[in-house]
């Protein structure tokens, strides 16, 4: 028996190809926006979750800090600040090099890959007062829960 529909004209068929391949756009623009997301949360859970020594700072320690800050940093000063149960290093000083791209291209991988390691254990965060430059705080760990 035939069927008594005609087929749907080709501009429908058109324009449902086009809302499918729109919708398949936006998906894929979905997921790449949520990516740098995701890859944030991953480094958060990434930060170690042991116990803090909130004793004092080593010598040998601060030794190390201190002859990686004054490399990149004239007059380098390393304060801990304790705001109740979270201990902040400080680090304040003037930028050895004249331009500030200069300086991140050194001071930059100095913190992520010599700071952060050793002040890791001893607080949670890192934070920065760097003449003529403003470079935002950098989390050590998680923040204890009251």
């Amino acid at each position: 028996m035939p069927s008594l529909e005609s087929p749907p004209p080709e501009s429908d068929r058109r324009r449902e190809r086009r809302w499918g391949r729109s919708a398949l756009v936006l998906g894929v623009l979905v997921v790449a926006a949520s990516v740098p997301a995701v890859v944030h949360l991953r480094r958060l859970a990434a930060l170690p979750q042991g116990p803090v020594d909130h004793g004092p700072l080593p010598g040998e320690v601060r030794s190390r800090v201190m002859a990686v800050l004054d490399q990149h940093l004239e007059g380098a000063v390393l304060e801990e600040v304790r705001q109740g149960p979270v201990r902040e290093f400080h680090v304040r000083g003037r930028s050895r090099a004249p331009l500030a791209q200069e300086f991140y291209a050194g001071f930059r991988p100095a913190i992520t890959d010599r700071l952060m390691p050793l002040l890791r254990p001893y607080g949670e965060i890192l934070s920065f007062d760097i003449a003529a430059l403003d470079l935002p705080p950098a989390r050590l760990r998680p923040l204890p829960k009251d």
